[in-house]
């Protein structure tokens, strides 16, 4: 298994405020993808070029209509050439599915949650060719 992307996400019920306040730090919207019927979700990526640098920071900003978020969760985004091997990998090491969030795809993704014995939450994501 190879990591191919790693970006911190934020899973809200309230994305256009979390987005205002990234693009008030220099963050531009740079991609956005939604679910289908089976799953609704809006997923909008941001970026911002480090200053003097090639370098680009990246956050993800979720939302969900059947989110029941209390409040704002973190998630770190890991994106890998073979979902699977990942998944097994997590398992091995104490990682569990959290309750509400499942094994999930797209038309151009499949992406499962897992959190950390500690809690950390992990959005493991492969993108399909």
């Amino acid at each position: 298994m190879k990591i191919t992307g790693f970006m911190p996400q934020i899973i809200t019920k309230e994305p256009e405020k979390v987005i205002a306040t990234f693009e008030a730090l220099g963050f531009e919207r740079a991609h956005n993808k939604t679910g289908d019927t089976e799953f609704e979700f809006s997923s909008v990526v941001m970026k911002r070029q480090k200053d003097g640098s090639d370098d680009v920071f990246r956050i993800e900003i979720i939302s969900a209509p059947t989110n029941d978020l209390p409040r704002d969760l973190t998630s770190i985004r890991i994106n890998v050439d073979d979902l699977d091997a990942a998944y097994e990998l997590l398992k091995s090491k104490g990682f569990t599915e959290p309750p509400g969030f499942g094994k999930n795809s797209t038309p151009s993704s499949r992406y499962i949650y897992m959190a950390s014995p500690s809690g950390a939450l992990f959005d493991i994501c492969q993108h399909l060719k």
